[in-house]
């Protein structure tokens, strides 16, 4: 009985230690950016506080219907800074034609207009989609940051959903409104 309880204190050591370091860690900021978290109020230190940790966080954004989810690429060269973190959700996405990397580029930007990344590479589909709706279309996700080991730089991260198709709405507007053109191209 006594080991019992021994082992059962020393587990709750051990889980209550282990919140209070990870609770630490997700409030800690590299050196290079102090300056800008001090220009940001407490609120929404803690805010982003849930952004900023020290392993990837999965973020589980659902898409919506007319909407594909996918992973953010490239947000860590797009020098973002800690006003960025968290969710963006007037977002959009652009097509771009003239990208050397890839020729089915996807460039995301965030509700600031800020460009956070792209799409994985090679989403030609989307990018089709896309460009056949005026090279633009809606986009919503989520950055966040992973802290460097031993003091290094951190590295910024993210998801994101892009319009693919018709919502629910859209596809019954459009049913409609081909329904009163056919009416109306009827022979008499």
């Amino acid at each position: 009985m006594g080991l019992f309880i021994f082992i059962l204190v020393l587990v709750l050591g051990i889980t209550l230690f282990i919140r209070k370091y990870n609770k630490q860690d997700a409030k800690s900021v590299d050196s290079n950016q102090k300056e800008e978290v001090k220009n940001i109020s407490k609120n929404t230190i803690d805010d982003i506080s849930y952004y900023i940790s020290n392993n990837y966080k999965v973020f589980g954004l659902s898409p919506r219907i007319g909407f594909s989810c996918y992973e953010l690429k490239g947000a860590n060269f797009r020098n973002l800074s800690f006003a960025e973190l968290g969710q963006f959700k007037g977002g959009y996405a652009i097509a771009e034609t003239d990208n050397e990397y890839d020729k089915c580029a996807v460039a995301i930007y965030n509700d600031k207009n800020t460009h956070v990344g792209y799409l994985p590479k090679g989403n030609k589909k989307t990018y089709n989609y896309i460009l056949d709706n005026s090279g633009k279309v809606e986009a919503y996700g989520v950055i966040g940051y992973k802290e460097g080991y031993n003091g290094g730089d951190g590295i910024f991260y993210g998801s994101v959903c892009v319009k693919t198709g018709l919502s629910a709405k859209e596809k019954r507007e459009l049913q409609k409104k081909n329904k009163v053109k056919e009416e109306t191209e009827k022979p008499t």
